[in-house]
């Protein structure tokens, strides 16, 4: 309300200006709110430099998992289609091509076994990241 009487904006003189003003009111307590009650968190403005502190390693650590993810996402689906009886769509087609590449026979008791090898060897993957980045973070302090 400060705002607004600083401005000295009436409704009857300029609505557009009047709006914007309510609309920046509005808004600036909304975010006070949130911030005040630790719903939203206050943001950094340096978020791309956080992008570039990741090493190589991290890198190549999330383009491996987020590969496995995604052959865990089309081994699913496929299982989905083959439960339901759908019809191969042009994606389901590209997608079942990579999947008699990893496993021979396309029926819902091979693709539930390749989807729990897949999720093992994420889990590998998540521990050898966290035994690597604690080394990581013990080289530093040394």
């Amino acid at each position: 309300m400060e705002l607004m009487k600083q401005c000295r904006v009436s409704p009857t003189d300029n609505p557009f200006s009047y709006l914007w003003i309510a609309n920046c009111v509005l808004y600036s307590v909304v975010t006070a709110f949130l911030l005040h009650k630790g719903w939203k968190k206050q943001g950094s403005n340096n978020s791309s430099v956080h992008k570039r502190k990741r090493s190589k390693w991290q890198i190549i650590y999330e383009g491996k998992a987020g590969s496995i993810r995604k052959r865990i996402s089309i081994a699913k689906a496929e299982t989905d289609r083959l439960k339901e009886n759908r019809k191969v769509t042009k994606r389901g087609k590209r997608n079942r091509e990579i999947l008699q590449k990893e496993c021979k026979v396309l029926s819902i008791a091979s693709l539930v076994n390749y989807m729990e090898r897949q999720k093992c060897e994420l889990r590998k993957l998540k521990k050898a990241f966290g035994r690597k980045k604690k080394n990581e973070e013990a080289r530093f302090i040394d």
